[in-house]
């Protein structure tokens, strides 16, 4: 495919990117709580500082394939989903992650009541991460 080709698919699919992010958040408020539930029930396993704890990091998670982390020992059915985070497979995945990805190790039941605080912890994950690019991102 040659570089025009290939700018012409990037920018027909611009439009469904947007959106894709049109029903999240973006007021300050939203994205401070946000950060907040980020902070009381996903940062005892995940990190943004490129470090891995009990979880793989979140720095360039939009966009990146599933089970990129080096390094990070990702359980069998997380390394055969060979999916890549979207905004719409987040959802899906903080929804009830049993769902999209049977066998994960992920211990985690999900917002399946809460579908408002799932979507400001991923409009403040995009926020907070969308000048960041990491080593699974990197072509």
């Amino acid at each position: 495919m040659t570089r025009v080709h290939t700018l012409a698919l990037l920018l027909a699919l611009l439009p469904l990117t947007a959106l894709a992010t049109d029903d999240l958040p973006a007021d300050p408020e939203s994205l401070a709580e946000g950060a907040a539930i980020f902070e009381r029930r996903c940062s005892q396993c995940h990190g943004l500082d490129h470090v891995i704890y009990k979880a793989p990091w979140l720095n360039g998670l939009i966009g990146r394939p599933a089970a990129a982390v080096p390094d990070f020992p990702y359980s069998e059915a997380m390394r055969a989903w060979g999916g890549v985070w979207t905004v719409e497979n987040l959802k899906l995945w903080l929804t009830k992650p049993d769902e999209l990805i049977p066998g994960t190790d992920m211990n985690f039941g999900g917002f399946s009541r809460r579908t408002e605080d799932r979507d400001k912890v991923i409009a403040w994950l995009m926020e907070a991460t969308r000048d960041t690019v990491t080593e699974a991102t990197r072509p």
